[in-house]
């Protein structure tokens, strides 16, 4: 007598579903991804070490796999979580021609080694933090857009070079200073982020108070004259 054909479903458990289904959500996580050693243009696959071009919850990372100054063009519209520069062998720079758009992770010079210049459009999307570490200087020399978006500069003790800025050395409204109850307006002194405009966060108290070099904070209406 022939056995019978047994067919044997799998039927996942619960505990099983759920954990794929955790690990379909750490693969998706962000990653920093790695400059390669060329200039090639950053929408190809090999201008990167993994061969993937970073995307918007991307880090794009300029280390010492680069060992020389490295220039580069955007190749089409970029959008990444962050750029981050720690020790390329040159200074790293984007040049002109499309856009990149940077998201919360924001732009770290913490632990660069050398300076950044972005030659590209720049937009902003969301808060973030721009960091540097004193001696670096980071140059946006591209049309720059900051609408959509705000900057914190607290822990930004490097040098601004050519920024969007007015005369009285306000960066504006979508840059700040501190954290909490101290935040306030970065404003910039021969390229250097100083802070805020006043000593402390002057209060909006007495109409007429719009004197353009400095920056007021409020809790509550007020009116201006």
């Amino acid at each position: 007598m022939k056995p019978k054909n047994i067919s044997r479903h799998f039927f996942p458990t619960p505990a099983l579903a759920f954990a794929s289904l955790a690990f379909i959500q750490v693969t998706a996580h962000a990653a920093t991804v790695s400059k390669a050693d060329n200039g090639n243009d950053l929408n190809l696959t090999t201008s990167w070490t993994s061969s993937v071009v970073p995307g918007t919850a991307d880090i794009a990372q300029w280390d010492s796999t680069v060992t020389s100054a490295n220039s580069s063009l955007l190749g089409a519209d970029l959008s990444v979580s962050g750029v981050k520069v720690i020790a390329p062998g040159g200074t790293v720079t984007l040049s002109a021609g499309n856009t990149l758009t940077v998201g919360t992770s924001g732009i770290d010079l913490s632990s660069a080694t050398q300076d950044l210049t972005i030659g590209s459009a720049l937009s902003l999307k969301g808060g973030q933090a721009w960091s540097a570490v004193a001696g670096r200087k980071l140059d946006v020399t591209g049309t720059f857009v900051k609408s959509g978006g705000s900057v914190n500069f607290t822990n930004f003790a490097g040098t601004l070079g050519t920024l969007a800025n007015d005369a009285s050395g306000i960066l504006g409204s979508w840059a700040t200073s501190g954290s909490g109850t101290s935040v306030a307006y970065a404003t910039s002194t021969a390229g250097l982020v100083s802070g805020i405009s006043a000593t402390t966060p002057t209060a909006l108290t007495a109409a007429g108070a719009n004197t353009p070099t400095v920056n007021y904070r409020t809790s509550s209406a007020n009116t201006m004259t």
